[in-house]
């Protein structure tokens, strides 16, 4: 059986994640981290702060920092801890309780990006009761994963042999039903079209009206036309609720 630390060296290897490329944020990546963190409703001054789940090889660390905004990550990978703290940025290993982490901080948004698929179940729910207490009373938890309810996800979902759960948009509201969360938003990750050059902007106007009619003809044949999320990914925003109101609390 292979160590935790093979094992990490083997999916850096497989990410192609080397020491000189930690932190590195392209312009498509920027402008897609300020758009997802804006439709998600976090965003402002020098005075947001963000926690990342998972922070793999720097990218979204690197764009909050150049946002100016107060940063802490968490990485199950010690050397990408290390190269984190080597870039200067608050980073912890998983294995530590979020609370501890914390330290009494309050942070505006919990982001977890390509990081609930590797995780269990139990693990996913316990993940999300953690981060309550650690956010503020209108703190956002934004998570991406690869989509449950669409066919054109299978080749991210079970192209990586460390994903585990498939998470579908009913799927999502039972996890918040169970941890005391509001769901805010279920939805496809934003594609910006603007900013990037008139050749991106062309290729994603394109791209847009084509995914969106194929979404809405596979929900009108196969989903009875509900709002399935029918793109690759998908991305949950969740807000705690207050405890008065949460209807797992309340049935206790």
């Amino acid at each position: 059986m292979s160590s935790i630390d093979e094992d990490c060296v083997a999916y850096r290897s497989w990410k192609s994640w080397d020491a000189d490329s930690f932190g590195y944020v392209s312009a498509a990546a920027a402008a897609e981290f300020r758009a997802e963190l804006l439709r998600s409703g976090v965003g402002g001054g020098p005075e947001t702060t963000v926690l990342e789940i998972g922070l793999g090889n720097g990218s979204f660390a690197s764009w909050a920092v150049s946002m100016g905004w107060g940063f802490v990550g968490t990485e199950r990978d010690p050397e990408l801890v290390e190269r984190a703290r080597r870039a200067g940025l608050e980073a912890h290993g998983a294995g530590r309780p979020l609370a501890e982490i914390a330290g009494g901080r309050l942070f505006d948004a919990v982001i977890a990006f390509d990081v609930l698929e590797h995780l269990s179940v139990v693990d996913i729910i316990a993940l999300l009761k953690a981060i309550k207490p650690i956010l503020k009373a209108e703190g956002r938890v934004i998570a991406r994963f690869p989509s449950g309810d669409s066919p054109f996800a299978r080749s991210i979902q079970h192209g990586d042999l460390t994903h585990v759960t498939v998470i579908g948009s009913g799927i999502v509201r039972q996890f918040a039903l169970i941890t005391g969360y509001r769901v805010l938003q279920v939805r496809a990750p934003v594609l910006p079209v603007t900013g990037l050059g008139p050749v991106h902007w062309a290729r994603r106007c394109t791209l847009r009206a084509l995914r969106k009619g194929i979404a809405w003809l596979v929900n009108i044949a196969f989903h009875d036309a509900q709002p399935r999320i029918v793109e690759p990914n998908m991305v949950a925003v969740l807000q705690p609720m207050p405890q008065n109101d949460d209807p797992v609390s309340a049935m206790a």
